[in-house]
């Protein structure tokens, strides 16, 4: 990646020891992003040796220590709640105010906080990380855009979001961030894709009469997009996203064997990715795709067996303990009338299909909220309208 040269480049020429450290600690970040955990802790560990060896360490320094360790922790956990490391991040350089370390931490805590569903949170730190951001930040320009542009997709306003997502591109290549290209690009395929899938879920269950377009070329180039530009610059830390919206595209075009097939590569996966939130949604997909494909032909004409009953009650468990969005809930509930409706179940189809109703206003609300946030806090134009 052309960031990575010109930092590269920039700590073979630096001799002030502070600054190597910088340099040493945003290529760390780096690092962590692409999934080399060692390589950046180890970077760590150096620069707080090197900074005891001279006394007390300045506040901007360790504040990027606190920002490469927390996202090291992050792209370990994503399920995880704790969020101590960014926080302090951002707090220490608050005391070297005007610098881009307090603006790319205050970033990823919008980022962080979004992923966990906290509006009011995400909302102030996307807003706080506008405001302390310039046109030279190209990294936290994209950071930002593209937490907001996800922010927007959760509303259900996709053509609000399209603005923000370009805009996180454009930074991403003005940084020669690779890894940021294909995160952008990825994103914009994984939301689409889970647009449809819960649109697929409510025609599943009456919700709505027409059934999304099975065919979605554009969602298939973003994706195969992304997964080059991860390939490219090595990004372990993103690989185990990939197959999750494959196996959701998969199940909308009614293709149950291959996403049969990547929901047994994926599902052992999930727990040491940090990703248990998704564990519900794809066995709930592994049962109705076995059920779909014929390969348990006889389910409909004896009724659900002692398999699918186990099976469905293992996925509800599960449902409760990692998956709280009702978007998620919608979808999951909606997949498991459809997997008893094919066993010949109609009570308990029923059933879920009415649970899928219940999570379907659930979301609808929810939508309502994150459009109050985003118009609320002013989070309305690309970051690019905001700077020169």
């Amino acid at each position: 990646m052309r960031v990575v040269q010109e930092l590269s480049e920039a700590l073979q020429r630096e001799t002030q020891p502070r600054a190597r450290a910088r340099l040493e600690l945003r290529l760390a970040v780096i690092a962590a992003r692409q999934g080399r955990f060692d390589e950046s802790l180890a970077t760590v560990a150096r620069v707080r040796a090197e900074q005891a060896g001279a006394g007390a360490a300045d506040a901007e320094t360790t504040a990027w220590l606190s920002l490469v360790e927390g996202l090291v922790a992050l792209h370990r956990a994503p399920d995880a709640a704790l969020a101590d490391r960014l926080t302090r991040a951002a707090l220490l350089a608050r005391l070297a105010p005007g610098t881009q370390v307090e603006a790319l931490a205050t970033a990823w805590l919008a980022h962080l906080h979004f992923n966990q569903g906290r509006l009011a949170a995400f909302a102030g730190f996307a807003r706080a990380a506008l405001d302390l951001c310039t046109s030279s930040w190209p990294a936290v320009q994209a950071r930002v855009a593209l937490t907001v542009a996800s922010a927007w997709m959760s509303a259900g306003e996709p053509a609000r979001a399209r603005p923000w997502f370009f805009a996180a591109r454009d930074a991403a290549a003005a940084e020669g961030d690779s890894l940021m290209v294909g995160a952008v690009l990825h994103d914009m395929a994984a939301f689409r894709v889970h647009a449809l899938r819960i649109e697929w879920a409510r025609h599943a269950v009456g919700l709505c009469e027409a059934a999304p377009a099975a065919e979605d070329d554009l969602a298939q180039v973003l994706l195969d997009s992304a997964r080059s530009y991860e390939q490219a610059v090595q990004a372990g830390a993103l690989a185990p996203l990939q197959p999750l919206a494959r196996i959701a595209l998969q199940v909308v075009r009614g293709e149950h064997e291959a996403a049969l097939e990547l929901i047994d590569q994926t599902l052992p996966q999930l727990g040491e990715a940090g990703l248990s939130r998704y564990d519900a949604g794809l066995r709930a997909d592994r049962l109705w795709c076995t059920l779909a494909s014929g390969q348990r032909a006889d389910a409909a004409a004896h009724g659900a067996d002692g398999a699918e009953i186990a099976e469905s009650t293992d996925i509800l468990a599960r449902l409760v303990q990692h998956t709280p969005d009702p978007d998620d809930q919608l979808i999951v509930h909606a997949t498991l009338a459809q997997a008893w409706r094919a066993a010949g179940r109609a009570d308990a189809a029923a059933h879920h299909a009415a649970c899928a109703a219940s999570q379907d206003a659930r979301l609808r609300s929810a939508q309502a909220e994150w459009l109050s946030m985003l118009e609320g806090n002013g989070l309305l134009q690309p970051l690019a309208a905001h700077h020169d």
